[in-house]
Parts: structure tokens; sequence; C-alpha cells
């Protein structure tokens, strides 16, 4: 849930600064994934209601997902009709007009014809109604606005020509849709605006934000942040080849049943997918496969049980029926990249077929960081692909991206297979910052583990320097020495 990474009475200094900023005029917030921004929105909404002694401020939200969550969120928080508080781009519209003209505008007036079920209000009939109406005077106008950046311009001038106190929360980095706004562009548009930032990451682990950071796309908004020293560590994210979508969905239930019955995690784990068809794939594969993965583990009665429950768990978003799951609460989630921007799981499995298709340069990136830094634990990406083709079929975001932050599980497989043909038994292969001495060039660190035969090894030894040496030339050493 957003409101996961903090609690009310938990909050950090920067967090204090934003909520008790003045609520008059306009202000923008950034910050990165996980930096409480939703949960900051809320509390800014609640000291609004306070000062005006009214609940009329509205949340405005993009994402129909996350604004479920957030419904939570508000009723968790105790605030007034929290229910009715965060609002679609649509209906607040629809309410910001009726006010403004002092009749009723339902939300169906601001589409085309035919155009209601893409969500995005027609910017054209907007204009007529406003240069055809006489409009009511009024300065006590106050919204929050979170996820800014994916709302266009047209809806930044609206406010600025109407809307005197605006308080915005968004991320470069973030914007996912092709009409979106940047933070430079919504201070334009607003004018005269105060933009703060929160740059802590509540929600990733370590091992995630430095993942993470290879896909930052250098907008406004404070890159995948720094996470606090309290912060646990997890494992490197890992990136798996296998060769059917059926062979992901039983990798993923195989990870998240072990996962469940050895670590006990708070049982919402997410399994991503670039389009929407292969979420409806993956969603009837995870169910034939759930029970196979427990069957495999030779549970006891009780885990059988309690595995067997999980079925009846396994939700799908389905945009079209507006069917959504319950984020937050127990449960296997399947939905697309888009649908999750925003939600937050105990861990994230994607599975990039179609990403290359679908998006690519700058966009891929965007989509790949926000799809990772959903998960509160591990993320695992799933590459379908033969190993002749695994190269092409690897997101191209990916390619680049260093082992030291990345594991690439098919080429430990190919290392381990490597290392018996050429190790002598017993030895084990170094990794990235382990210690390892050498008969002439003495101590070193390892910087990078390179695959071949021979398998060879980039080593920091200090004053003599980086050296490439073979993986034989070495023996490890214990930290301790």
């Amino acid at each position: 849930m957003p409101f996961r990474e903090i609690e009310t009475t938990q909050l950090s200094k920067e967090q204090i600064e934003i909520i008790e900023l003045p609520t008059k005029g306009r202000v923008i917030i950034s910050g990165p994934p996980g930096s409480g921004k939703t949960i900051l929105a809320l509390l800014r909404l609640n000291k609004i209601d306070q000062e005006l002694k009214s609940d009329s401020t509205g949340l405005v939200m993009y994402n129909r997902m996350v604004r479920m969550e957030t419904i939570q969120a508000a009723r968790h928080l105790k605030l007034k009709n929290a229910s009715s508080r965060p609002t679609s781009y649509a209906e607040w519209m629809a309410t910001a007009l009726s006010h403004m003209f002092g009749e009723k505008i339902t939300r169906d007036q601001l589409f085309e014809p035919g155009a209601k079920a893409i969500g995005k209000p027609n910017w054209s009939l907007i204009k007529k109604m406003l240069n055809e109406r006489t409009l009511i005077q009024d300065s006590k106008r106050w919204v929050v606005v979170d996820e800014g950046q994916d709302f266009p311009g047209e809806f930044y001038e609206f406010l600025y020509e109407y809307w005197p106190n605006v308080t915005i929360f968004a991320d470069d980095n973030q914007s996912i849709g092709s009409d979106g706004s940047t933070i430079e562009s919504i201070s334009q548009h607003l004018a005269r605006t105060v933009h703060m930032t929160v740059t802590t990451n509540f929600r990733n682990t370590k091992e995630t934000a430095a993942f993470a950071e290879h896909l930052y796309t250098k907008g406004i908004g404070g890159s995948p942040g720094k996470t606090p020293e309290s912060t646990p560590r997890g494992n490197k994210p890992e990136m798996f080849q296998v060769e059917t979508d059926r062979d992901l969905a039983a990798n993923f239930c195989r990870r998240v049943v072990a996962d469940l019955l050895d670590r006990k995690q708070q049982p919402d784990h997410a399994l991503l997918t670039a389009t929407e068809t292969n979420r409806r794939k993956m969603f009837d594969l995870v169910k034939e496969e759930w029970l196979k993965a427990v069957d495999a583990r030779k549970p006891t009665a009780e885990e059988r049980g309690r595995m067997a429950t999980i079925v009846e768990l396994i939700q799908e978003y389905v945009p079209e029926r507006l069917k959504r799951p319950k984020i937050g609460s127990p449960g296997v989630f399947i939905m697309t990249m888009n649908a999750a921007k925003g939600c937050e799981f105990e861990s994230v499995t994607l599975n990039t077929k179609g990403v290359n298709e679908r998006w690519a340069g700058l966009d891929q990136k965007k989509m790949l960081y926000v799809a990772c830094t959903r998960s509160r634990g591990d993320v695992r990406i799933g590459v379908i692909s033969t190993n002749a083709e695994i190269q092409l079929q690897t997101p191209e975001a990916l390619r680049s991206i260093p082992d030291t932050v990345l594991t690439r599980s098919w080429l430990l497989a190919k290392v381990q297979k490597d290392l018996a043909e050429q190790l002598p038994d017993g030895l084990e292969l170094p990794a990235v910052n382990d210690r390892v001495r050498h008969r002439l060039f003495g101590l070193g660190i390892v910087t990078k583990v390179i695959t071949g035969k021979p398998i060879t090894l980039e080593v920091d030894f200090g004053i003599k320097g980086n050296r490439t040496i073979t993986a034989q030339s070495v023996e490890a050493v214990s930290h301790e020495v």
C-alpha cells in the first residue's frame, strides 16, 4: 500500500517540513519511489481541511489502482469523508466546473461521444464551456494533485487560470504516458511555484535502489533516492531465462511458494507483464502451476492447506471490466507494469516479453524503473528466450547494466559449468568484492568476474594496480584476515 513506507508517527525531517508548508499558493513536491509522496498528499489534504474547517478540497489522482489504495489510506488516517476524497482526473474536473459555474456538470459532459472509456477529458469541450458560461468568482479554491507528471499541460493551464492554491506531488522519472508533463513544464504553466524535494526511499532495499540508479533518466525528481541506514540488505535483482510463458509462471510459483514457506513473508507478491494479452495468459498459467509448485515442496498437511488457500488469492487487474485486486491484502497479483504504477509488493517478478516491441530508449528505462521500484524485497526479471537469442530478447535498457548490481542467472549457470571443467575440486570462484591472494601481487579485491575459457578476474591489488588474472591463480581470503 502507498502508506506502508511511513507511519504518521515516524515522519522524517524533510517530510515534516513539507507538511508544514503554507497551504496557500502553488507548491511542487518531487521525490523518488517510496519517498511517501502519496501519504504526504493525504497529510497535506488533512492540514488544508483543518485550516479551512472544510472537507471540500480534492485529491486528484491519475491512476485508478493507486486511487483505490489511497481511499484505504485516507480511512487509515481518519480523514472526513475519506472514501470520496481521492478522485479521478475526470471526476475532479466535473466537480471543479460545477463549483465554478454554479450548476451541475457531469463527468460524461467532458468527453466526446465514444471517448469516455479512456478517462481523459476533452480540453476543447472544457475550454468551450469556460468561454460560454459566467463564472462564479471564488478565491478559496484548493486542490492536491498526486502523480502530477501524468497530467497534461492543459490541466495546469486551467489550474493557473482558476485555481490559486495547488500542491502537486510528482517525479519526472515515473512519467510513463505520452501526454504527461515534466516538473519544469508544470512550473512554467503555474508560474512562481515553490519547489521542494523529498529524497529518502523508504521502500526499496539498498540493492534494488542501486539497480534502479542505472535506469534513472536524470529528470527532476530525485533519482531512486537515498535509503536510510536502517534499511535491511537484500538480494541483488536477478535476471533469469526461461523458454516459455509456462516456464516463467512455474518459476514464479516455485519462488513465491518457497518464500512463503521458508521466510513466512506477507503474501503480496506481484507478477508484472508488458502487455494486457500476456497478463491474461500469465493469470491462467499461474493458477495452473501453483499447486504443482506446492506439491514439489513435499509440504506438511498444514503447509499444503495454507498454500492451497492462496489459489483463491491469485488476483488480476482487468481494466476493461474495472476489476481491481485488493492490493495490500494477502495475495498474488498479476497486472501490467503500467497498472502497477504507485503500488508496492513484497517481491516483484517481471515478464519482459514484449518490452522491446512496446517501449524503446528513455520510455523503456522509465517503465522498467517504475516496475522494479514497486518491490519492498526481491526483484526478479524473466526473459523468455532460447539460449541463442537471449541477448536479443533481453530488454535493451538492461543489456549494459553491470554485474555488480544485477545477477544474470544463466551466466552464473555457465560459470558453474566452466568451473567444474577448469578449477580443481573444492575450489570456488571468487565473487565481486571478495578478497583474494595472488602469489606475486599479494592481497587484492575482485572487481569483475569475466566468464569464458579460461575464467578471468579483474582484481584491485592496491599499490600494485588493477590486474586481469586467471581464476585458477588466486585463493580466497577470509574477510577477517
